[in-house]
């Protein structure tokens, strides 16, 4: 019991120091067993369900993986929505035109995006976008974006 403890206040201490940073982490509902030997019923399936901000974006454009996206990079979003949040996404999304896969791109990469001046065709005006080289995006079927 002692191990359970210490762990559960490691990872208390680890769920304030992502609460900073815009990712808040709740821990289900603790359910110790009563002696050693029940154990094994009252395992727990995960520390802490993650709640986090995911921007999403279904583009136009066909790609199945990285070979296939027809550009060296893949747009994040707009400079200014970027930088105007309290905290960065973890992740943003752009799945294909058919919705079966996405371009991945994990918020720790933002020390390599680039900003790139295009035109938008929805907006019908040219926007400063962030862009992430395609050699840092995942590729992946769309059901599989939040696992491995």
């Amino acid at each position: 019991m002692e191990r359970l403890v210490r762990s559960r206040s490691h990872f208390e201490e680890f769920a304030r120091k992502q609460a900073s940073m815009g990712v808040d982490i709740y821990t289900p509902p603790i359910n110790d067993a009563p002696t050693h030997a029940a154990r094994w019923a009252h395992r727990d399936s995960k520390d802490g369900v993650l709640m986090m901000a995911v921007e999403h974006k279904r583009r136009g454009i066909s790609f199945t993986d990285r070979a296939s996206f027809p550009y060296d990079t893949v747009i994040v979003d707009e400079v200014y929505k970027v930088d105007g949040k309290d905290h960065p996404c973890l992740i943003y999304i752009c799945e294909n035109a058919a919705g079966t896969h996405a371009a991945v791109v994990y918020g720790f990469t933002r020390c390599n995006w680039l900003k790139e001046n295009r035109f938008d065709a929805i907006q019908d005006r040219h926007c400063d976008f962030y862009t992430c080289p395609k050699e840092l995006v995942r590729f992946c079927k769309s059901e599989e974006v939040f696992v491995c």
